[in-house]
């Protein structure tokens, strides 16, 4: 007896009937910038298909003053930037975002306060013994007198010098940093040491309880390498700029709960897929996040240095 097996495969596209679009919206209020603001919509899931957005206008209110800001929209297919030069934004100040169909009523809206900065006090950077990684101690005062809990992030910036006549331009870390610090470790979207394989978050988000007004944070993080095998791994002369961000509550919960939903997802070799995690939003009407934060930064020399 001969038994021949055959299979096929076509996509098919299939609609969803149920899905109807949701309007998305992304925006940080950064102290002393220019707002800028990016409008799109929901997709069905698995669809190849991308539907046009609906022309929208949009406005931000300066909340303290009464102000009111048209923002100038620039349309593409599927999304929207809204910009201008007319507002910039001011720590402490409290703003407002509505966004408006063609018949000028609102659609969606969201509002956030822009903390006054933290600042740093010390910093320091040195290499963990015949480790790939270097250890980044800051020491961090609050300037609010407040009674409430204080929100904060660490943003890595590198620039890495490999020639003498390399150009110092700082790039975005994307090295995962580590951390022991109770601070970070407590807060639930670090994750858990217990994890085999887990992946680590690109930035650090932590609270100082109610009246904490200082700590000293430290954390991890490593450099690229280059391999030769008579003097073993290399690492460059770098500068690092430390960011700290103080940061907004709905900021701080909606990008922890990004990052516990990235974890959600990748799960883990030993205890499998975590169940889904919803990503927290702030906008009234729709999706996304309108969220403040003011920073303040510092940048320190590293030498190179070679392991074995």
């Amino acid at each position: 007896m001969l038994l021949i097996f055959v299979g096929c495969e076509e996509l098919v596209e299939v609609e969803s009937v149920l899905h109807k679009p949701s309007i998305v919206i992304s925006s940080y209020t950064v102290s002393h910038k220019n707002p800028y603001v990016y409008v799109t919509h929901t997709q069905p899931a698995y669809s190849t298909s991308i539907s046009k957005i609906d022309d929208f206008n949009a406005s931000i209110t300066n909340v303290t003053s009464g102000y009111e800001y048209a923002l100038t929209p620039n349309y593409n297919f599927d999304y929207i930037t809204f910009t201008t030069n007319e507002l910039e934004y001011e720590s402490g100040g409290i703003y407002r975002i509505e966004l408006y169909n063609s018949t000028g009523d609102v659609e969606a809206f969201a509002t956030d306060t822009i903390p006054y900065p933290a600042l740093i006090v010390d910093a320091s950077v040195q290499p963990i013994g015949n480790d790939f990684y270097n250890q980044v101690s800051i020491s961090i005062k609050s300037i609010n007198e407040v009674t409430q809990s204080q929100y904060f992030e660490v943003a890595l910036y590198l620039a890495e010098i490999w020639d003498d006549d390399d150009d110092l331009e700082f790039y975005s870390s994307t090295t995962p940093l580590k951390s022991n610090h109770p601070l970070i470790t407590r807060e639930t979207y670090y994750p858990d040491l217990m994890l085999i394989g887990s992946g680590y978050p690109e930035t650090l988000l932590f609270r100082f309880d109610e009246n904490q007004q200082e700590a000293l944070v430290d954390f991890m993080y490593e450099t690229s390498s280059s391999w030769n095998p008579l003097t073993g791994y290399q690492f460059p002369e770098h500068y690092l700029r430390v960011e700290l961000r103080a940061v907004s509550k709905a900021y701080f919960h909606y990008k922890t709960s990004k990052y516990t939903q990235m974890y959600a997802v990748e799960g883990d070799f030993l205890y499998g897929i975590a169940p889904p995690v919803a990503v927290m939003s702030n906008i009234v009407g729709g999706y996304g996040i309108f969220a403040g934060y003011a920073k303040v930064d510092t940048v320190m020399h590293i030498a190179s240095r070679t392991i074995d």
